[in-house]
């Protein structure tokens, strides 16, 4: 039994089938133009800047092995990474993580630092450690009039030289 197919069911799968054709290129184009990509503020490099400082919002990126990073009175956080598939973010001593991102050969790691206190630590494009240094359902003790901004605390960052 063979069962014929109209044309009103041919002009609809055509119709469909276009429909799914633009919606594709369209997607492709906008990702294209970087939706899909991570925050860039103020990019610092730091192959071509090792040591400074910074306020938020910004961005670290380096291929090396790991930075520091120091805002305001906080304590120092290490960035490191380990070729062999493990990364670490801690205040002293390595707490090893594995991330099957990490490659054998050249790793680019990004570290966002955005206005509201929010880090992303990224492994070739890659979220691999998220964190907020702003105390949740905490109000200030001294509360800034709507129209004043608070400027963000100065960070520091220097270059890992050594894993």
């Amino acid at each position: 039994m063979t069962a014929s197919v109209t044309p009103r069911y041919w002009n609809i799968l055509l119709i469909a089938l276009a429909g799914m054709l633009v919606f594709g290129f369209a997607l492709a184009a906008i990702l294209a133009r970087g939706a899909a990509d991570p925050p860039r503020d103020n990019l610092i490099t730091l192959e071509l800047t090792p040591n400074g400082t910074a306020r938020a919002p910004f961005t670290l990126e380096t291929t090396g092995t790991g930075f520091t990073l120091r805002c305001g009175d906080a304590p120092p956080l290490m960035f490191r990474v380990r070729l062999n598939g493990y990364f670490s973010v801690s205040e002293s001593d390595p707490v090893w993580v594995g991330f099957h991102h990490i490659t054998r050969e050249r790793n680019t790691l990004y570290l966002h630092v955005n206005a509201d206190g929010m880090l992303m630590f990224r492994i070739n494009s890659e979220i691999a450690w998220t964190a907020n240094t702003q105390p949740a359902n905490t109000q200030p003790t001294n509360p800034q009039p709507a129209n004043t901004q608070t400027a963000s605390p100065e960070c520091t960052f220097s270059r890992l030289t050594t894993p």
